[in-house]
């Protein structure tokens, strides 16, 4: 008798985590097959890193003029290296996920998980530093407490 399921969609946050970003991953467990170690992969192939990856879901247009392909948002995955495009069923694969897409995929989910290093949060509290500087040079920022007290509770 079988209730129609074949597996577990699995949401897992790491609460506490010294090399990477507490953010949600998603992973499937199949009853019958285990882990898809390709499952999830496809919230990285977006049309934005499409360039980069090859995989998204688009469809290529052809200008008829020049020949040249160019690619726009569609309900299917394309995938470059295949010219083919595929269901969401028939995506999850080595043949799709191949050593080359994987290596290009790295840098983009290192970037996703990764923290900021010292030197950029320098910089990004410098720049904040900057920016208090300018609205403290602005005339209309120089607010006297005792005025601003007189106008709240009046």
């Amino acid at each position: 008798m079988s209730l129609g399921t074949v597996g577990s969609i699995i949401t897992a946050r790491a609460r506490k985590n010294r090399l990477a970003k507490p953010k949600k991953i998603k992973f499937e467990i199949d009853h019958s097959k285990g882990c898809n170690a390709f499952k999830g992969l496809d919230a990285f192939c977006t049309p934005e890193n499409f360039d980069k990856v090859g995989i998204a879901k688009v469809k290529p247009v052809v200008d008829k003029k020049t020949g040249e392909i160019t690619y726009e948002s569609g309900a299917k995955w394309y995938v470059k290296h295949l010219d083919k495009t595929l269901f969401e069923s028939q995506v999850y694969n080595g043949k799709v996920f191949t050593k080359e897409v994987l290596e290009a995929l790295e840098p983009i989910i290192y970037e996703y998980f990764r923290y900021a290093s010292y030197e950029e949060y320098q910089k990004e509290m410098e720049a904040l530093d900057e920016q208090y500087a300018e609205f403290e040079q602005d005339a209309d920022f120089d607010i006297d407490a005792d005025s601003l007290d007189d106008k709240l509770f009046k």
